[in-house]
């Protein structure tokens, strides 16, 4: 080994990306230590490997028995799955150049394991889109969902029947819970998509422009809310429920408020539907 080659794997070595030498059919001629440890392999084993080897079959549609400089994006780092020596499978950026030493042509890929960077962005995502104590939908994300609805729906307005008294009685831990077993319950019916509005106070998208059929979803959701906590005396709340046709989103959720009050002044635990 001449010095050049020498000092060339030494800068392989310092990188904590995946580096590939490998011919231009995909076969892997040397590797950094972080591509070893990166697909789980002991050292020296990934040599003589082929690309298709460290990609998900179902994935490998896009591989080229041979590759040449115009099939590359040598500019760009290209989403991609790959395959570990125990079978998991993990994304990844790749990019990928070839390079032409004497006669010779040789692929260099570059990978980069994007595993904890995709957490992150899972995790920004729910934390922008989702309620942490209750699963379900943010404020924002309940009405721009509302607003992309293009078919006729029926919407309720659900609000916890005294929830301040809850928390006054027995602390704001047990309130919480109150809203975490509530979101629960919501979560669980596969017949609405829910958000929640503020506080104790909810949104409910129901798929049908039956208002009957609607008010029996939201009386099924009530009675097994009043069967919950029963420690506690039951989740009881009040519901407006309206049918969004030609009703602008803010129009529809102030009709449904209003049939809200309604419920709450004819004595609470039900459903007032309009």
């Amino acid at each position: 080994m001449d010095k050049t080659q020498e000092l060339i794997l030494k800068i392989m070595e310092l990188s904590i990306d995946a580096i590939f030498i490998e011919d231009t059919s995909g076969n892997v001629i040397q590797c950094n230590h972080a591509a070893e440890k990166m697909f789980g392999y002991n050292e020296g084993e990934m040599i003589g490997l082929n690309i298709s080897d460290l990609i998900p079959k179902d994935d490998s549609a896009y591989l080229k028995p041979t590759y040449k400089k115009e099939d590359l994006f040598e500019n760009e780092y290209i989403p991609r799955k790959n395959i570990r020596k125990d079978g998991t499978v993990f994304p990844t950026e790749v990019n990928s150049k070839i390079v032409t030493v004497g006669d010779k042509e040789y692929l260099i890929a570059f990978v980069h394991d994007m595993t904890e960077e995709n957490k992150i962005k899972e995790r920004l995502f729910y934390l922008s889109n989702y309620d942490e104590l209750t699963a379900l939908r943010n404020r924002r994300a309940i009405l721009s969902l509302l607003s992309t609805q293009k078919e006729s729906f029926c919407l309720a307005m659900i609000d916890i029947d005294g929830f301040k008294k809850v928390n006054d009685t027995y602390g704001h831990m047990v309130g919480d819970l109150f809203l975490k077993s509530f979101g629960m319950i919501l979560n669980d019916n596969d017949k609405i998509i829910a958000g929640r509005f503020g506080g104790e106070e909810f949104l409910v998208l129901i798929s049908t422009s039956n208002l009957k059929y609607a008010k029996k979803v939201m009386n099924d959701i009530l009675e097994k809310a009043n069967k919950t906590l029963e420690l506690y005396g039951g989740i009881h709340f009040s519901c407006g429920l309206t049918l969004v046709n030609d009703l602008r989103i803010d129009v529809a959720i102030q009709k449904s408020d209003k049939l809200l009050y309604q419920a709450k002044n004819n004595g609470k635990n039900q459903i007032v539907a309009e």
